[in-house]
């Protein structure tokens, strides 16, 4: 009786037909748009992923025949959901509303932290707070009080 060892085809290939009685394990290379990062007895390639800017991502790196696409997280956004280590989805970063101020920025990994404005302090944009203007150590006279959205008059 004879045994022939079973190939496997190596990464960025796959099995095109098995080995038999008196034939070989043949491969085929992975088609454009998939890939195997390892040596496999596979008959079909994986997907390659697709980064969409719609879900706040951008290709770091494109996928081979030998490696998936890796996905980073775009300017702005958030990772909100990771699979194996990889974010698979981000979200915009939070913007402040007027009357309050930005804490800490968001990152590609936390979203931006807003606080409101101090009593005596203002902020039309949501950026940063203003303490109110000082008529009076400007020899002026206050006609409106100030608010967190906007100063005095």
């Amino acid at each position: 009786m004879m045994y022939l060892l079973h190939t496997a085809a190596d990464a960025g290939s796959v099995v095109h037909s098995d080995c038999s009685e008196d034939v070989s394990t043949t491969c085929k290379p992975c088609p454009p748009g998939t890939f195997v990062s390892e040596p496999n007895g596979l008959h079909l390639c994986f997907t390659c992923k697709h980064c969409a800017e719609s879900q706040g991502l951008y290709s770091q790196s494109k996928c081979t025949t030998i490696k998936n696409t890796i996905c980073d997280v775009l300017d702005g956004y958030y990772c909100i959901d990771y699979s194996n280590a990889l974010c698979r989805h981000a979200q915009k970063h939070r913007v402040c509303r007027p009357g309050q101020e930005t804490k800490t920025p968001g990152t590609k990994t936390s979203d931006t932290e807003c606080v409101d404005c101090a009593p005596g302090f203002y902020s039309p944009s949501g950026l940063n707070c203003t303490k109110w203007t000082d008529c009076a150590a400007r020899n002026e006279i206050q006609t409106e009080g100030g608010s967190p959205e906007k100063d005095v008059t």
